[in-house]
């Protein structure tokens, strides 16, 4: 028989370890609070007198972690309750801070895991201890609830602290998590996520319980999610580059949208964002604060304008992006005649011919000539159709060149979505790909699944649901999609019950 995983994640005071011991207690599983762990290894440290964090690290290799149903030991011995109190959670965030005892932690944790029914809780569970659980909850709830929650739970253990220290500690340790570079605390893609400010202990557990059991009896599942969701690593980077300019009071502006996504320009300009039209860059005169060179890039030409008539210019193209410029660059002074692979009204497309001067556009009636080529990508590209165009230029050159190189500049996100969303569609009745219309990479997404699978759909919001969906339902999404859409398209399937399962 198959065991089941249940992880739980979410911030404290949310719920989660009093909901993850009641449902492993409905359910017969066992139980595994990490949270326990990261507080001994806080406290050992605490205790040990070492200055140096990393001094710890061979203690906590030499500790041997063991479960008993719901009952965590170390080295032989059961953990007590000290480790509830505060002074302890304190040591565990110090310590869980740390990369390498994160590494070893979760490690263990796995092990604990493994072969058996459980329920695990505590942050970064299942995006990174246990990213392949059968069920992933994240539960939530306002500061000011979870805070309330933390000082009734102290005050019956007559532990004296105010609920405003409590309301402050929660929110500076939620913006510590969120933003920490390791496991930073967030919800997995294919996460359940339920809000607990306005419902009891037992509402919770009724409702993970009942997810549960549809997995148990093959109603659980409906909602497939491509295992690579929300923005990529450029997209994410540029967006928070921008929101960080205007929280700190800058005013900032952008020649075209930084993203091919409505509701992330949306949002961005009710932040303040200024958004100039594209090709206004030349003939704009002067610009009062921060221009921001959007994710996809600009003509040098246009920078140097940019620089001149602002009073700063923050570069925020993808890094992608910019190593495909200077591979250009650099092969066309070595000598090599630059073709690239790309859509013509494409802005990165645009931006890379104001870089390499001379390099081609290849379109259908394109003719490569020249004793040294050289065959370069749009990041974004889809892969199959640069092969087509790979083997119909050796096609026409093979006798007549010297020398031809072929770079892979596309994405390797890009060609992880392609293959993740061309596997969802064979396997689904049906597939939504979420995303910007005028999205490269999405309409390429929504081209790929529609080969494989007829009925499949590009939206843009939850207004555009289709009716009638049934059965398995898959869903991909472009790298300028963020996941609050993702979110909100999954939110409104669930409650307009277009498929009977909760996820």
């Amino acid at each position: 028989m198959r065991h089941l995983k249940v992880a739980i994640d979410g911030p404290a005071g949310s719920g989660k370890s009093t909901v993850a011991r009641k449902v492993a207690e409905v359910l017969g599983f066992d139980y595994l609070s990490t949270g326990l762990m990261y507080r001994y290894v806080g406290l050992l440290f605490e205790r040990s007198g070492k200055s140096d964090p990393h001094e710890i690290l061979k203690m906590v290799e030499d500790l041997h972690f063991e479960l008993e149903g719901n009952r965590l030991k170390v080295n032989g011995v059961f953990l007590d309750e000290e480790l509830l109190s505060e002074r302890a959670g304190g040591f565990a965030s110090k310590v869980a801070a740390i990369p390498e005892i994160r590494k070893i932690l979760s490690k263990m944790q796995r092990e604990l895991a493994e072969g058996r029914d459980i329920v695990v809780e505590g942050r970064d569970i299942g995006t990174v201890v246990l990213p392949d659980a059968d069920l992933k909850i994240f539960l939530t709830a306002s500061p000011e609830e979870r805070a309330r929650r933390r000082y009734m739970e102290l005050k019956e253990r007559n532990e004296k602290i105010s609920y405003e220290d409590i309301l402050e500690q929660i929110k500076e340790r939620d913006a510590k998590d969120s933003s920490r570079s390791i496991a930073p605390l967030k919800p997995a893609p294919d996460a359940v996520i339920i809000d607990t400010t306005h419902m009891s202990i037992d509402e919770v557990v009724n409702k993970v319980v009942k997810l549960v059991n549809d997995l148990r009896t093959g109603g659980g599942r409906r909602v497939i999610f491509s295992k690579t969701l929300g923005f990529c690593w450029g997209v994410s980077r540029m967006v928070e580059l921008i929101k960080k300019l205007l929280k700190n009071g800058e005013k900032v502006h952008t020649f075209g949208d930084v993203v091919h996504n409505d509701f992330v320009m949306n949002e961005l300009k009710k932040m303040g964002l200024i958004v100039h039209d594209a090709n206004d860059i030349l003939s704009t005169r002067r610009i009062e604060g921060t221009v921001v060179i959007r994710a996809h890039g600009l003509p040098e030409n246009e920078i140097e304008h940019l620089n001149a008539i602002a009073d700063k210019v923050v570069d925020g193209t993808c890094p992608n992006v910019l190593r495909l410029f200077e591979l250009g660059k650099h092969l066309e002074n070595e000598g090599y005649r630059i073709y690239l692979f790309g859509r013509k009204d494409h802005p990165e497309v645009r931006a890379f011919l104001g870089h390499v001067a001379k390099a081609t556009l290849i379109e259908k009636d394109t003719e490569f000539s020249g004793d040294r080529i050289a065959l370069l990508a749009q990041t974004t590209a889809a892969m199959d159709e640069f092969k087509k165009t790979i083997f119909s230029c050796i096609n026409d050159v093979i006798e007549d060149v010297q020398e031809m190189r072929i770079l892979n500049t596309i994405c390797k996100e890009t060609i992880v979505r392609e293959n993740e969303v061309k596997e969802l569609a064979k396997k689904c009745d049906a597939v939504l790909v979420i995303g910007g219309k005028k999205s490269s990479n999405t309409r390429k997404l929504y081209e790929i699944a529609k080969s494989e699978n007829d009925n499949t759909y590009l939206i843009t919001s939850p207004d555009e649901l289709p009716e009638n969906l049934v059965g398995k339902l898959g869903i991909a999404s472009g790298t300028s999609t963020p996941m609050e859409l993702i979110r909100e398209i999954v939110r409104k399937i669930e409650g307009e019950e277009v498929l009977k399962d909760e996820q």
